[in-house]
């Protein structure tokens, strides 16, 4: 408790200007966004399934009570055969050029072996080309594989047909979420503007435009996979954004009316804010951080690209917040004059 006590101290009566070293802040940024257009103009992004489409297929893998009598069984209840299943169906998978999207335990019902709701597994993987012909010819070689690495040779109906699944989300998905983002950044530039003044608006302007194209970028650099819950990312860095940028205002509009910060300038005012909160917005975000790093390292592919996106979107909002956000109040705020009666 005291080592915190002291830590909270340190950050109160720092004498750690941003604003002085704001050019160097300024690099990483610029260097993010710079590798970002670049790579979306070249690569683009890595869409995932929702946009691509995929493959479906179920494979039946307890054979106790059927007349599968010559193969491996393997007890889906037991984590050892569990991983087993898994790690021969995600190697075929990945092997082949696939991207395995969801592995699910299931039953399934075969009457030629005599098989009812027995333990089965389904998996769903997104195919490296989204033609038909080239889809075909890559199901059929992972069937193949499956087949063959199960010794499943005489008892191939084990294995479901590969049903292809197509696409959710379209160009009209990405309109209405672009649709949808302009309008959420349209009213908080408004409310700013109504509550503070213009320059406040423009500062919030830049801010939630560089935290929202910093975070696409680390996307598209570090290739993590699109998909629908990119609306949800977008919005989850927007709201950490505009948290950051309503608590300094606030911040700066009650040192206005005390007095506080009267004979101060903007660079000064901007350095002590942020000193001044630093360590309980450290705390708070070091627990977002760790929490959202759990669900990267043990989550589904699903669950875990989407906390990745939002890990990316909390660490350019603190650093924005703590770096650039000071430094934008000292150049571009203008305070508002007091009217005369």
């Amino acid at each position: 408790m005291n080592n915190i006590n002291n830590l909270e101290k340190r950050m109160l009566n720092s004498r750690f200007s941003s604003n002085k070293n704001f050019l160097y802040f300024l690099i990483a940024p610029l260097v993010i966004l710079l590798v970002g257009a670049i790579l979306l103009c070249t690569c683009g992004y890595n869409l995932g399934y929702d946009f691509t489409g995929g493959t479906t297929f179920r494979m039946f893998v307890n054979k106790d009570n059927a007349i599968i009598t010559t193969v491996d069984n393997y007890d889906l209840t037991k984590t050892d055969d569990y991983n087993k299943v898994y790690n021969k169906v995600i190697e075929i998978v990945n092997n082949n050029g696939g991207k395995l999207v969801s592995y699910t335990t299931t039953g399934m019902t075969v009457l030629e072996y005599n098989i009812f709701d027995g333990q089965a597994v389904e998996v769903t993987f997104q195919n490296s080309s989204t033609k038909k012909e080239e889809i075909e010819n890559q199901n059929a070689t992972i069937k193949d594989a499956i087949v063959d690495a199960f010794g499943l040779t005489s008892f191939e109906k084990a294995v479901s047909e590969f049903d292809i699944v197509s696409q959710k989300a379209s160009s009209n998905w990405i309109t209405a979420l672009v649709c949808s983002a302009i309008l959420a950044f349209v009213a908080g530039v408004i409310y700013i503007m109504a509550r503070y003044n213009a320059s406040a608006s423009l500062v919030g302007i830049i801010m939630l435009a560089f935290d929202v194209f910093m975070m696409l970028s680390l996307m598209l650099i570090c290739r993590v996979p699109i998909s629908m819950t990119l609306g949800g990312i977008i919005l989850a860095t927007t709201l950490m954004s505009l948290f950051n940028l309503f608590a300094f205002y606030f911040k700066a509009s009650e040192g206005y009316k005390s007095g506080k910060f009267e004979k101060m300038r903007n660079g000064e005012i901007a350095d002590k804010i942020t000193n001044e909160s630093s360590f309980v917005k450290t705390m708070i975000y070091a627990v977002l951080a760790v929490a959202l790093l759990v669900l990267v390292i043990v989550s589904t592919n699903g669950v875990r690209f989407t906390a990745l996106g939002i890990l990316f979107g909390l660490i350019v909002t603190y650093y924005n917040s703590q770096f650039i956000l000071p430094s934008l109040f000292a150049v571009f705020y203008k305070k508002r004059k007091k009217k005369k009666v």
